[in-house]
């Protein structure tokens, strides 16, 4: 089952005392400053147990230094687990908020994904994970109707600039044409997005054709 799924499926006592769950959030950066990663990824694992998906005010960027942390220490497949336990369950409070601000949260998670895979040394996973981030921001902006953010982030200027960095640190630039014409017709489509079928286009551009 793993270290991840096994203090998932954990339940707190009904008699366990009150936890200060901001208090877990600053001690796990002092210990993680002071070297201690184990005793920083514990803290973070109780403040994921006080504080359940939807249940509080915390923003997913505090959920999000748990399968960092647990990445730094070497933990990848419970670091990955978490990041794709995150993607599939978290939810917002008040739920009202999840139709126009949940695929802003999934854009950082996907953001997170991104950054996972350049620490592995995949750059070339990575490259679906930073435009998946891209994209959900962009249906954000389309369900809030912020239209003038929408037109400037959904240009083709905009996408160019998402699209080459990935593909220079992945040492695929040659992708960039076809890879930007690829990520301008799904825009065209939002805020409808098929997530399986247009990273599997990813993949199929980026990763079919490996370097010789």
């Amino acid at each position: 089952m793993g270290f991840f799924r096994t203090f998932l499926l954990g339940e707190r006592s009904a008699i366990s005392p009150p936890i200060d769950s901001s208090a877990l959030l600053r001690e796990a950066t002092s210990q993680k400053a002071a070297g201690d990663i184990n005793s920083a990824i514990e803290l973070l694992r109780q403040f994921w147990l006080a504080e359940p998906f939807g249940s509080s005010g915390y923003g997913v960027e505090e959920y999000l230094r748990l399968p960092m942390y647990l990445q730094h220490a070497g933990l990848r497949d419970d670091a990955w687990g978490a990041l794709n336990v995150l993607l599939t369950d978290y939810v917002l409070t008040p739920t009202k908020l999840n139709d126009q601000c949940l695929p802003m949260m999934h854009s950082e998670i996907y953001d997170k994904m991104r950054l996972f895979w350049q620490r592995e040394g995949e750059p070339s996973i990575a490259v679906k994970y930073g435009i998946l981030s891209h994209v959900h921001w962009l249906i954000g902006l389309h369900r809030q109707r912020r239209r003038e953010e929408l037109r400037d982030c959904a240009g083709p200027e905009a996408i160019v600039a998402v699209v080459e960095p990935l593909l220079k640190k992945a040492k695929k630039i040659r992708h960039k044409n076809s890879l930007c014409v690829l990520v301008e017709s799904e825009v065209l489509k939002l805020p409808s997005l098929d997530v399986h079928s247009f990273a599997g286009a990813i993949d199929q551009l980026i990763l079919t054709n490996q370097e010789r």
